[in-house]
């Protein structure tokens, strides 16, 4: 018995050694051949490499892949888009603007995606919001006012709810909407309390 288990031991040995040599033969080979090459994916960060693994698979990238299941009309060329589909960048850059466009289509290219907006969206903005989009003409006697600069001015918070705005800015500091009234400066109540 001992002698069968140092001939199977002799046997393993021989085999490992076969093994390993014939093993080194063809990793040398490999890399006389080759050269040693790190898998392709190394070269992308941990999150883009889901992209390209999509790409690989689907033949689109996971934004293509997310607007696809998203919307119900898709155009895989840009040459197919219609004339009235555009993108977020061909209406103006405002960030309150860019909210209120909604997307009816998406283009789904293999390595770039992005929503279509329908280029009526300006005209439907337009008219939800026509003070943000008004450009009030002022000459040397009149002066665009503020709540605020009309309350110095004089009036009772009841006197300004009553008049009529001429247009509507954002604060770019918090954001918030404010509306502008426009008036004559000889008839302000307190005009010297203006920095006009």
């Amino acid at each position: 018995a001992m002698e069968l288990r140092e001939l199977e031991r002799k046997e393993q040995t021989q085999l490992e050694t076969q093994t390993k040599v014939m093993g080194q033969f063809i990793e040398r080979w490999w890399l006389k051949q080759y050269g040693r090459r790190p898998h392709w994916a190394r070269k992308y960060f941990p999150k883009e490499v889901d992209n390209e693994l999509a790409i690989v698979f689907f033949e689109k990238c996971l934004a293509s892949l997310k607007l696809e299941e998203q919307f119900e009309i898709t155009y895989h060329k840009k040459k197919e888009i219609p004339s009235n589909l555009k993108p977020a960048s061909h209406f103006p850059k405002d960030n309150w603007y860019q909210a209120e466009l909604n997307p009816c289509a998406a283009y789904t290219g293999k390595n770039r995606a992005w929503p279509l907006y329908d280029i009526a969206e300006k005209e439907r903005i337009r008219s939800l919001y026509p003070l943000r989009f008004a450009c009030p003409a002022v000459n040397d006697t009149e002066v665009l006012l503020t709540k605020t600069k009309l309350k110095k001015a004089g009036f009772t918070e009841k006197e300004i709810d009553s008049l009529l705005p001429v247009a509507e800015r954002q604060n770019p500091n918090n954001s918030e909407w404010y509306l502008l009234y426009k008036f004559e400066k000889a008839i302000l109540p307190d005009s010297k309390a203006l920095p006009l």
